[in-house]
């Protein structure tokens, strides 16, 4: 997996510069905002930039249709990266690593690794790898779930990060496996700090279960429902939703809603509330 970033080379404002080329059997390409250190530039936080996932940047200033041209928008260094990017990239400007004042922009690998990498320079600053333990390693789809087989490889963060500047965190969800005799996969909400990669609190295990129509008890699989909405964050709570993984299975292909709280990765402080679920469709 390689990141291109481009640059138009003007002296100040923002302007979408982060553009990821997966490099396997599809190409994917997506956009961050980033901006030069001396003005660090607006931040993106979360999937389309907001919660209504507009995409809209209301505080450009400076790119136009006459500016984005070759002469003045183009590469400027390339990142290699472990894996395919699914999930959108972030940036955060101005951030203090090792000292000094970075402006970062955040990407997830599907091979499970998170990286923060200078936005002017493309130098990794640090990175944070799912799995750390010998015994785990990232979730592959597995054909029992999928129609066709799709997607073979490594699904280890497949759904848009969301990040609190203030709370210093980069929410993310781990898809990995862990091998105890046997095979299983499990999903994990993580609070990284943006200055270090770090878990700032322990890691939640994401276990839901709710009661359908009928009054029968369905429960999340993480190994055929996939985390693939970007997560977000309100009211203290980071949000996230699975969806089905190719709908082979009716069994498995309840959707589901949970939210957590922001700076514990506890209970939401709604208080005690069953997670949403969908059910299941047969059209």
């Amino acid at each position: 997996m390689e990141v291109d970033v481009s640059d138009r080379h003007l002296k100040c404002g923002s302007y979408w510069a982060l553009a990821t080329r997966a490099i396997a059997a599809a190409m994917l390409a997506a956009l961050a905002a980033i901006a030069p250190a001396q003005a660090g530039g607006v931040s993106v936080l979360t999937y389309h930039n907001d919660n209504s996932r507009t995409g809209w940047n209301p505080n450009e200033t400076e790119l136009t249709p006459t500016n984005v041209n070759a002469s003045q928008f183009g590469l400027i260094f390339r990142v290699l990266l472990d894996g395919n990017v699914f999930a959108q990239p972030l940036y955060v400007p101005q951030v203090t690593i090792a000292g000094a004042p970075h402006n970062v922009v955040v990407a997830a690998t599907e091979n499970a690794s998170v990286y923060a990498i200078d936005a002017d320079t493309g130098a990794v600053l640090w990175r944070h790898a799912f799995p750390s333990s010998p015994s785990i390693r990232p979730a592959s789809a597995t054909c029992d779930c999928l129609s066709e087989c799709y997607g073979k490889g490594p699904q280890g963060l497949t759904g848009t990060p969301t990040i609190d500047v203030g709370l210093d965190s980069i929410y993310v969800v781990a898809r990995t496996n862990e091998y105890h005799g046997t095979h299983y996969v499990n999903y994990q909400l993580h609070a990284l700090s943006i200055k270090s990669g770090a878990d700032r609190v322990t890691p939640r295990l994401i276990e839901l279960s709710a009661v359908a129509t009928g009054g029968v008890t369905v429960r999340l699989s993480p190994k055929c429902n996939l985390q693939r909405p970007g997560l977000a964050e309100a009211n203290g709570n980071i949000y996230v939703a699975f969806g089905s993984e190719g709908d082979q299975q009716p069994a498995t292909t309840t959707g589901w809603l949970a939210a957590y709280d922001a700076q514990t990765l506890g209970p939401s402080r709604m208080g005690p509330q069953p997670p949403a679920v969908c059910p299941r469709s047969n059209t």
